[in-house]
Formats: structure tokens, sequence, C-alpha cells
């Protein structure tokens, strides 16, 4: 039995109920797709806001950086990446796949950060009187 369908790009109803069952023990969580497009909206929302606290961040780390190799830190990057991977692998009962995901992630984000920080580490001059 095939699932294709001869209608391509159709949005399912977001307000009817399920339509399909979890056969793995993985528990529902919402009863229809609008709640769970709306939760998923309201997570974006707040990781968009930490993100850019954390970009505020990475700029003021610029300040205590001599050089762009300060800036670029490889050792950092990598722990901050292993980091998350260790963090995704705390909860067992997402898929066995969320580590690399979270992985990836990271990977792509600590590279932007980096671009982005040296950007501001353009913006810093440094102080007079620099104590060893």
């Amino acid at each position: 039995m095939t699932e294709h369908h001869n209608k391509p790009n159709i949005e399912p109803d977001i307000l009817r109920g399920p339509v399909r069952e979890f056969v793995d023990g993985t528990e529902p969580i919402h009863s229809n797709l609008k709640e769970i497009r709306e939760a998923i909206d309201k997570i974006d929302s707040e990781l968009v806001n930490l993100l850019s606290e954390r970009m505020k961040l990475v700029v003021d780390a610029t300040r205590f950086k001599r050089d762009t190799n300060e800036v670029i830190a490889p050792e950092r990057q990598q722990q901050v990446i292993d980091s998350a991977r260790e963090n995704a692998l705390i909860d067992s009962a997402l898929p066995d796949g969320f580590p690399s995901l979270v992985t990836r992630i990271y990977g792509v984000m600590t590279s932007g950060y980096i671009a982005l920080q040296l950007k501001a580490f353009k913006k810093t001059k440094p102080v007079e009187d620099i104590s060893e």
C-alpha cells in the first residue's frame, strides 16, 4: 500500500485529529496540528530572543581578545559544540539522530557567531594600559 498521493504540496488540516499513531511508545503532546504549530512558533520566538542575547555576549567578549586568533579560538568552538552534543544526549526519549542534529546546528551557529564577532572586533581598539 502506497502513501503517495496525487496532490503534491497540500497542507494538512491543522484542526483535525491525528490520522496516524506512534508505535514506539512516543507520547502525544497536543491534540491537533494547530496547537503543535503554535507551540513551535512560541519556541522559535524564544530561540531567536536567546540567540540575540547570546550575540550580545559574543560581541562583548571581543573586548577581552587581543587579536583575531583569540576571536576564532577553535578549542573554545569545539568545547561549545561538544557541550551542546552532551546536553542533547541527556533526553533519551528523543530520536537517535537528535545529538547529530544539535552538533550540526551548533557547528553552523558557532561559525556564524565567529564571523559576526570578527566584524565586531574590527570596531574595537586596544585599551591604553593593558596589565599582563
